[in-house]
């Protein structure tokens, strides 16, 4: 009887340890805090129309040296970015001259502005080497303005202005179809 009562105290501590051992070693959630403010800067209205959107894609390598101690201790920086970018070419309709002759039924277009090119960047950093000193907030942002430039210099010479430019007259094509169906002129000056 005594050999039961301590093979029955040892299976109760056996399993009171398992249960404690258990909540214990148990994986608990990470106690996590979030907070983010969103402040809107700027909202104006718009008249723009994009004629041509293109997606372009760059890897973009930096490799810098930094001299310290009179040139004696160089601290090399290395980056690669993978830049993806949506590159739009826009014609802000606010700036377009027109003049309406309601009586003749003509429209005038008198100065159709010059297209500007839109990059909406998304970035991807790999590789940052950093040894002795590491990448700045400043460094970070000067490469996605390198990088977004790049693009944007990129897409000037596939000449995607000039590709911009035919597709706002076929644009402008239809519009004349639907001024004509209603009995109006469209005249460029």
């Amino acid at each position: 009887m005594k050999n039961f009562l301590s093979i029955l105290l040892a299976i109760a501590a056996l399993a009171i340890g398992f249960f404690v051992a258990k909540n214990q070693f148990k994986s608990k959630q990470p106690t996590r805090t979030e907070q983010a403010e969103i402040i809107v800067e700027k909202i104006e209205e718009v008249s723009k129309l994009i004629s041509l959107e293109g997606s372009f894609a760059e890897v973009y390598k930096l490799d810098q040296t930094q001299r310290l101690f009179f040139d004696l201790i160089p601290i090399p920086k290395k980056a690669i970015v993978i830049a993806k970018a949506k590159v739009f070419a826009t014609y802000d309709l606010n700036q377009l001259e027109y003049d309406l002759n309601e009586k003749e039924k003509v429209v005038t277009i008198k100065n159709v502005p010059e297209p500007q090119l839109i990059v909406e960047p998304n970035l991807e950093f790999y590789d940052l080497q950093a040894n002795i000193i590491p990448f700045s907030e400043k460094e970070l942002s000067l490469l996605n303005q390198r990088a977004t430039q790049l693009l944007k210099e990129e897409a000037q010479k596939e000449e995607f202005l000039t590709m911009a430019k035919k597709n706002l007259e076929l644009n402008l094509q239809n519009i004349i179809l639907v001024a004509k169906s209603q009995g109006w002129t469209v005249q460029f000056e």
